[in-house]
């Protein structure tokens, strides 16, 4: 029984989402290098003063950290490897694995990236840190730090999105084949992501809003599916051109 303005849905919609989202795209397009950030915050939003503050609670941070690294060569002649099928491999020592080719042309990165911050907290001025965000597989239990026991879809970010989207998943130490793709509503293929081994812990897939071709999609609904032999894990996204 709620009156609904389509037109006036559309045009706030464009106001505070797209409008925005393709102002900033197109300064990161014309611009490399971000120089200067300027935002506001309401004053009924502000309820402290932005000062810094000690918090006598907190444990210690050991700033060495350790990690084991070995170079795998999956595809190529022990005596004459191929440089672009090298992979390194870092156990960090919670068993997650991050997984790289160094030697690829950078130009053409593999598909899976990892997350510029594993943990986000809100600290206080005593007690322990709040949780906000837990961009990793590995959560506390029991003392230990376990990976997860299967393949976990996550919902994509920005969601609805305009040039490109990341798109998280959960992959446990033993990982086995898996593919990433992309449907529209239609059931047809828009876009292969990945098909391969994908890494175990926490990772990411970016997707640029283009099909197999090179060519930008139209704006609509579109599924994202996860197949792990023969379980299936899906997720609807939402492009706005």
């Amino acid at each position: 029984m709620i009156e609904f303005d389509a037109n006036a849905f559309v045009v706030s919609l464009d106001e505070a989402v797209v409008t925005p989202l393709r102002i900033g795209q197109q300064l990161f397009t014309e611009h490399d290098y971000l120089t200067r950030l300027f935002t506001t915050l309401s004053a009924d939003e502000m309820t402290l003063d932005p000062v810094f503050g000690f918090n006598p609670d907190l444990d210690e941070v050991d700033n060495v950290r350790r990690a084991r690294a070995r170079f795998e060569c999956p595809d190529s002649d022990a005596d004459d490897p191929d440089l672009e099928d090298i992979v390194l491999v870092v156990t960090l020592a919670d068993g997650r694995e991050i997984r790289s080719n160094p030697f690829t042309d950078p130009g053409n990165p593999r598909p899976f990236t990892q997350p510029a911050a594993a943990v986000i907290e809100r600290m206080d001025v005593s007690g322990q840190p709040e949780n906000i965000a837990r961009m990793t597989a590995v959560e506390e239990v029991g003392g230990t730090r376990p990976l997860p026991a299967d393949f976990e879809l996550l919902q994509n970010r920005p969601n609805p999105f305009n040039s490109s989207t990341v798109i998280p998943l959960r992959a446990p130490a033993s990982t086995r084949e898996a593919s990433l793709t992309i449907y529209n509503l239609a059931g047809q293929t828009v876009r292969t992501l990945f098909q391969g081994r994908a890494p175990s812990g926490y990772s990411e897939v970016l997707w640029d809003g283009r099909n197999d071709s090179g060519s930008a999609v139209s704006t609509g609904i579109y599924i994202v599916r996860l197949q792990t032999g023969d379980r299936l894990s899906a997720r609807k996204i939402l492009l706005l051109q």
